[in-house]
């Protein structure tokens, strides 16, 4: 199963091992991590095509989408990454909770593990999908979703 660490700098390992070189292609990575943080984990191919690639003509954009979509289903499965019609879907199974779903799971719920150093970030960016350090609330450090990091 992959997981992903990203609060802080990114890390992504498979199967407790270091992932394959192939699956942490930047735009392979973000397309996962997209699905993975997205509602009900899935999205169009036209917000994939938005995000990922808008500076591709339209052709070239949708075969971008279908490689990355290839190369991913070797590492999650077959079974787990569908893709019927326009609708991308991540399945259960394919990824673990990240470090930044649990965070955002227990501020959501009011249930924070350890220390309550959490909360919604509320920058224009972002509007509260985020969250943020008590440090980043009080100004001691950047919110990355306001600096573009």
């Amino acid at each position: 199963m992959i997981r992903f660490q990203t609060l802080g700098t990114l890390e992504v390992t498979m199967d407790g091992a270091e992932a394959p070189s192939q699956l942490l292609w930047k735009k392979n990575i973000a397309l996962l991590l997209y699905l993975a943080r997205s509602p009900k984990r899935r999205c169009t191919r036209e917000q994939l095509i938005g995000l990922l690639w808008p500076d591709k003509d339209d052709g070239a954009a949708r075969q971008s989408v279908r490689e990355a979509i290839r190369v991913l289903r070797q590492y999650v499965g077959e079974d787990r990454l569908k893709a019927t019609g326009d609708v991308v879907q991540l399945l259960d199974g394919a990824v673990e909770r990240s470090d930044s779903m649990r965070a955002t799971s227990s501020v959501r719920t009011g249930r924070l593990a350890g220390p309550a150093r959490w909360t919604r970030c509320h920058s224009a960016p972002c509007a509260g999908t985020c969250v943020v350090s008590r440090e980043q609330v009080i100004g001691q450090a950047p919110c990355s979703c306001s600096t573009g990091s």
